[in-house]
């Protein structure tokens, strides 16, 4: 099972040296490995993180004087019970490809875990399927399934997969047409009641939003302008992060929710979602709206993943979202409790790795 434990030290992410070694580790590790996308993360991570600072540790193979792996707990402010909390996501674990056995990755993990339990709410995270053991053997609970929605726009690629040949153009034709008129229909029908602001600086109202909120019963991240805005500013890989917010009719346009989202190729991102109340008709008029703007892109799909209530999750089957995916989030209990129930929960791609 690879050398024995006491070989391996833990240290704290504190210097520029250990940054260095992080992310060649992460490098190394990750096919997808972007270094400027990934050093600007970490920069949010030490340095702008409204949360305070964030929690990242090295393994180190004392007999080589190496650093072979990393963990990092993104601190996050939530609401519960009408009080604010600090909780921990569980990004970037990762152990050199020489040295995946189950000994170091779990000295890892629950020294790391151990070290932030001290001081935050609770831990939780989407582990890929290479780590679910790690995981599972250090403790970790399930707390439910993240779901990963699609929401289609266009169906040329979906009928080409299906039914090749001279059916394909008609059919994908005569099924855009009938998608694009419905989503036309549906948002007239939810005008009436909202107005969609695409893009601008809308700082004021995400706080006003967020300060009028009602999600008493619902463990949810905080969710103000404090905690967005460096997306689309800060080199992240949500650099091109778009805003659209909906408001009510008045003169004043109280704000009632919004949609932040990013075009990665032919398909429509969402990183959040938000509503001033989880009221299924005002999310359905929310998304019936922006999903009639959005057709602008030309885009095949939109994707979303969510965890939360039946009640939400239907609001979003009704305007055409269905299933497509599902990703098992596990927790580590910290120095707060914590609902065990799904319903009790509001999570989108926000809360996960930043």
């Amino acid at each position: 099972m690879g050398a024995p434990e006491s070989n391996f030290n833990i240290e704290r992410l504190e210097t520029a040296e250990h940054l260095k070694h992080a992310l060649r580790i992460l490098e190394n590790v990750f096919d997808s490995f972007d270094a400027e996308t990934v050093a600007q993360k970490y920069r949010w991570l030490n340095e702008i993180n409204p949360a305070a600072e964030s929690l990242t540790y090295l393994l180190k193979d004392m007999d080589k004087d190496i650093y072979i792996g990393v963990f990092s707990i993104c601190r996050r402010q939530y609401q519960y019970n009408g009080h604010t909390h600090q909780s921990g996501a569980m990004i970037d674990f990762a152990v050199d490809k020489s040295y995946r056995t189950l000994g170091p990755a779990m000295q890892l993990l629950r020294q790391g875990v151990q070290a932030a339990q001290k001081e935050l709410g609770f831990l939780y995270g989407t582990p890929n399927r290479k780590a679910s053991p790690v995981f599972k053997r250090a403790g970790a609970k399930p707390l439910g399934e993240m779901n990963g929605l699609v929401r289609v726009l266009r169906t040329e690629k979906y009928i080409k997969e299906k039914s090749p040949g001279i059916l394909h153009n008609p059919l994908s034709g005569l099924l855009n047409f009938c998608i694009a008129g419905f989503d036309y229909c549906a948002s007239l029908s939810a005008s009436f009641e909202l107005k969609g602001h695409w893009g601008g600086d809308h700082d004021e109202k995400l706080d006003q939003l967020w300060a009028q909120s009602d999600y008493r019963n619902t463990c949810i991240s905080t969710r103000n302008a404090d905690t967005i805005k460096w997306r689309p500013c800060n080199g992240s890989v949500y650099q091109g992060l778009n805003l659209f917010l909906v408001t009510d009719k008045s003169q004043q346009e109280k704000p009632l929710g919004y949609i932040l989202y990013w075009i990665k190729g032919d398909s429509i991102r969402i990183l959040d979602f938000f509503t001033v109340s989880p009221t299924p008709t005002l999310i359905k008029n929310m998304w019936r709206i922006f999903l009639w703007g959005i057709r602008r892109y030309g885009k095949n799909n939109v994707y979303l993943a969510f965890f939360g209530s039946n009640d939400i999750l239907s609001a979003l089957n009704t305007v055409g979202f269905v299933k497509r995916e599902s990703f098992q989030i596990v927790y580590f209990e910290g120095v707060e409790e914590i609902p065990d129930d799904p319903g009790q929960w509001f999570m989108t791609s926000f809360d996960g790795d930043t």
